[in-house]
């Protein structure tokens, strides 16, 4: 199996205040274990605090914005831990017995659609996830084993992957958790949760080409 290519330095343009800003990229290495980010006006490179590039970008654009110190990320960016509360909180307004019931399969439901989500993509937190990461989720979900979760030695079969009845069963169920937490997603948007400011602005699963069979 080929290696993962590793990430190199790259530049970026971000904008701060309207003007656009050149940044250069330093990836994780060494005993630095998250991107660095240099540009003119900076006295030396500064960690973003990310260790995965997707959620870089607007970790630099607040750095700028704060004069170049790292602002705690959890005041700008919806955390997993939030994401997951935010469907507790909306399978939890069931109150009959039958309801309550059902509810928490779906919830059971949600979360591994998540976990799955985030382990294929390796996104942390998956609230970053764009739609790439979305068609990209299912064409690598397609091809993992069935039991790849929980392979055991003693295993006799393992050439049998996921069907795509699981992979568009978990997109479906994702692209509802997503809506919840979408701050244009109307009633289906849960809050109260977190600051509005912290909700999504767009659902990444609207914006992408679902693989022919799944539509």
């Amino acid at each position: 199996m080929p290696r993962k290519p590793k990430p190199q330095k790259t530049q970026i343009i971000v904008t701060v205040n309207g003007a656009s800003i050149s940044v250069t990229m330093f990836p994780p290495q060494g005993a630095k274990r998250s991107w660095y980010a240099y540009c003119s006006g900076l006295k030396a490179r500064k960690s973003t605090g990310q260790v995965e590039f997707d959620p870089v970008v607007i970790a630099v654009n607040e750095m700028l914005g704060n004069g170049g110190k790292q602002r705690i990320l959890a005041d700008a960016i919806l955390s997993g831990e939030e994401f997951e509360q935010i469907q507790r909180r909306h399978f939890g307004k069931k109150t009959s017995p039958d309801a309550k019931q059902r509810a928490a399969k779906s919830l059971k439901a949600t979360l591994e659609a998540i976990s799955a989500f985030r382990e294929i993509t390796g996104l942390k937190p998956v609230t970053t996830a764009t739609p790439p990461n979305c068609e990209k989720f299912q064409h690598d979900a397609l091809s993992r084993p069935r039991n790849w979760r929980s392979i055991y030695p003693n295993s006799k079969d393992h050439s049998r992957t996921l069907s795509a009845n699981t992979v568009e069963k978990w997109s479906r169920t994702l692209q509802a958790a997503f809506e919840r937490a979408n701050e244009n997603g109307g009633k289906k948007c849960v809050r109260g949760i977190v600051p509005d400011r912290k909700l999504l602005q767009a659902n990444p699963w609207q914006k992408f080409t679902w693989i022919e069979g799944f539509e």
